[in-house]
C-alpha cells in the first residue's frame, strides 16, 4: 500500500516536478510578494512590466544621476516621463522638499494606479497622471505621441527626465516629445534623457556582436531591432540627435555618458545619457 501510494504521488507531482522554470518563477513571485510586506513603495515582482532588474538599485543609480550630471535640486518642480512604477519617483520622496512637486506620467494604467495608491498616499506632492497615448505593448488607443501635448503649462518644470523612452519611440514621437520637453522647462531648467547612441564607437562594437541589440534595420535616422515592431528597440544617429536638442533650444552640458549597452570599455550605467538645459 506504501508503495503504491508513493508512485500514485510522485506520478501526480510529476507535471509540476518537470517544470522548474514555472516553479521557480511562482517562487520568486511568493519571494517578491514577502520580501514587499511592510516596505509600501516597493512594487511586487508580480506587477513588474517595466523590464526589470533591481528596483531600488535602479532607481538609487538615477537619483545619483540626476544630482551628480544634472544639479537636480532639493527645490525642483520634477517631471518624470514614463514614470513606470515609480522607480525613480521612490528615492526622491527622501530628497524634494515637501513644498516641491513631483510629477510622473505613463500609459499604463495599472502602473498610474499602483503609484497613486503607494506613493501619493505617503506623498501628497508626489503626482501621477495617466496619458491617453497608443502605444503598442500597452495601449491600443489614444493619441498618437506623434502629436499629443503633455497636460502642463509651458515653463512649468525646473527638471525632467525620460528614462528609456525615446528608446522605444520612432523619430515622428520623439521630435514631439523633445519638443514639449523644451515647452515645459523653465528657463534654466534642465533634463536627462537616455538614448541609444549611434556613432563610430558604437557601430563598430555592434558590427563585433558585442551590443545587446544589432539595430541592423535602417530606417532614416533610425535603426531598429525589430522591423515588424520598430518600437522595440530604437537607435538614433548620434549627430541628428544633437542638431534636435539645438533645434528644440536645448544647450547639451558635455560629455555625453555613454553607457554599455554596446560594451565599450568607459561606460555609465547600460543606455547613453544626455543632459541639457533650456536657453
Amino acid at each position: 500500500m506504501k508503495t503504491t501510494a508513493k508512485s500514485l504521488l510522485r506520478k501526480s507531482l510529476r507535471p509540476i516536478l518537470n517544470t522548474p522554470k514555472i516553479l521557480k518563477q511562482q517562487w520568486e513571485f511568493v519571494k517578491s510578494d514577502i520580501e514587499v510586506s511592510g516596505q509600501k513603495m516597493l512594487p511586487s515582482k508580480r506587477l513588474d512590466y517595466i523590464g526589470g532588474g533591481d528596483f531600488k538599485a535602479i532607481g538609487n543609480e538615477f537619483f545619483r544621476y540626476f544630482t551628480e550630471f544634472a544639479n537636480l535640486q532639493k527645490t525642483d518642480r520634477v517631471l518624470d516621463i514614463g514614470c513606470g512604477l515609480g522607480r525613480m519617483a521612490v528615492p526622491l520622496t527622501s530628497y524634494l522638499t515637501r513644498d516641491t512637486e513631483y510629477h510622473g506620467v505613463d500609459v499604463v494604467q495599472k502602473g498610474i494606479k499602483w503609484c497613486n495608491q503607494n506613493i501619493s498616499s505617503e506623498f501628497p506632492n508626489f503626482y501621477f497622471h495617466l496619458l491617453d497615448v497608443k502605444n503598442p505593448f500597452y495601449r491600443e488607443k489614444g493619441e498618437s505621441a506623434a502629436q499629443y501635448k503633455l497636460p502642463f503649462a509651458d515653463s512649468s518644470f525646473d527638471f525632467i527626465c525620460l528614462n528609456s523612452v525615446f528608446t522605444h519611440m520612432q523619430i515622428e514621437e520623439m521630435e514631439n516629445y523633445l519638443g514639449e520637453v523644451s515647452r515645459l522647462l523653465k528657463p534654466n531648467g534642465k533634463c536627462l534623457v537616455t538614448y541609444f547612441l549611434l556613432n563610430p564607437e558604437s557601430e563598430a562594437l555592434i558590427k563585433a556582436g558585442k551590443a545587446t541589440h544589432q539595430f541592423a534595420f535602417c530606417k532614416g535616422e533610425m535603426k531598429l531591432q525589430n522591423p515588424n515592431v520598430p518600437e522595440e528597440a530604437v537607435a538614433y544617429n548620434e549627430c541628428y540627435i544633437l542638431n534636435q536638442f539645438k533645434e528644440a533650444g536645448l544647450e547639451i552640458r558635455f560629455p555625453i555618458y555613454y553607457g554599455n549597452w554596446c560594451k565599450r570599455q568607459n561606460s555609465v550605467g547600460y543606455q547613453d545619457k544626455i543632459v541639457a538645459y533650456k536657453h
